[in-house]
């Protein structure tokens, strides 16, 4: 069973491709991996990524979204996988944004606190 490591980035395009509903989650869920990182896109300077941002193209989520979209796929996602890491962040003097992801523990510290506010649990709607 299982099929090692896997990471999922989390940006606006995940959201509008329905990840949010826990789409996402539930095919990785699928895979049964042994552990997961989930990953907040970021932007980094000199990237196509950051030319669409400055054109308005693409926008980084806000930390409360990005919360929500992690505790949303945190109740999907079986208690037996091994979450590894709840976000990531770019070299502090390449990163455009979220500038908020340099904050690692207030952002984990969000999450725990969203899945109290629910009464929610990795593994919840399994």
């Amino acid at each position: 069973k299982g099929t090692g490591n896997i990471c999922v980035c989390c940006g606006k395009d995940a959201v509008a491709a329905g990840a949010h509903s826990g789409n996402l989650a539930r095919e990785v869920a699928k895979l049964a991996p042994h552990a997961l990182k989930i990953h907040l896109l970021y932007i980094l300077k000199n990237t196509p990524l950051a030319t669409m941002f400055e054109r308005g193209d693409f926008k980084a989520l806000e930390r409360e979204e990005y919360v929500k979209l992690v505790c949303d796929q945190l109740e999907i996602l079986p208690k037996d996988i091994v979450i590894e890491r709840l976000t990531g962040d770019g070299v502090k003097e390449d990163l455009i944004a979220p500038l908020w992801s340099v904050k690692k523990t207030i952002v984990t510290n969000e999450i725990d606190k969203e899945l109290v506010k629910r009464g929610t649990f990795q593994g919840f709607l399994c």
